[in-house]
């Protein structure tokens, strides 16, 4: 049976990068002069609410995956990952891009810890996901307790890709965006 089991997930991650297009080369950090911030000083954001059915275990997998590309820090994407029961957490980041309200990117593989009643265990994903920007930007301002204005600006975005994420003994699954109001890309600016 561990044969089979270890056959079957080997077989399921090697189809799962073909179809997502990770591998190493994808997972390497944007070049330096590659624009992997938002413009001027505002920081960049992408969401995108995943959903997938366990393979091979109970229930759902769902994450809530974010890129973040602060000013002057190089873009990060990271995301919890729920499945069969278990709340999975990382402190890892894999490699990311946000081009204004444009488009974002992020690629690359995290390793997790599984807890739940149950107890704990490791697992890990694969990610392979692109925003595009699309509809009209929407835009509120406010003053911080600083007596600063802030402004955020927020535009629907179609993804595409995914998420593999296998966590043994409790499921595996892929991942990937079930509703287009699901995902947007965001920019914030501070002026004070």
């Amino acid at each position: 049976m561990r044969t089979t089991t270890r056959s079957w997930i080997c077989g399921s991650t090697g189809l799962a990068l073909l179809l997502l297009g990770a591998g190493p080369a994808a997972a390497a950090p944007p070049a330096p002069d590659s624009g992997s911030g938002p413009p001027d000083s505002a920081t960049g954001y992408a969401n995108a609410l995943l959903y997938g059915e366990n393979r091979t275990g109970e229930g759902g997998a769902e994450s809530l995956f974010g890129v973040y590309a602060p000013a002057g820090v190089p873009a990060f994407g990271r995301g919890e990952v729920f499945i069969g029961g278990y709340e999975c957490l990382t402190d890892d980041s894999v490699p990311a891009r946000v081009t204004g309200l444009e488009s974002a990117r992020a690629t690359g593989w995290l390793s997790y810890e599984c807890g739940s009643a149950e107890g704990t265990v490791r697992g890990h994903a694969i990610v392979h996901l692109r925003w595009t920007g699309q509809g009209e930007v929407t835009e509120q301002s406010w003053t911080d307790e600083a007596g600063c204005t802030v402004t955020l600006q927020v535009r629907p975005a179609r993804v595409t890709g995914g998420m593999l994420a296998v966590v043994p003994g409790v499921g595996t699954a892929v991942l990937t965006l079930n509703s287009e109001d699901d995902a947007d890309i965001r920019q914030e600016r501070t002026a004070c």
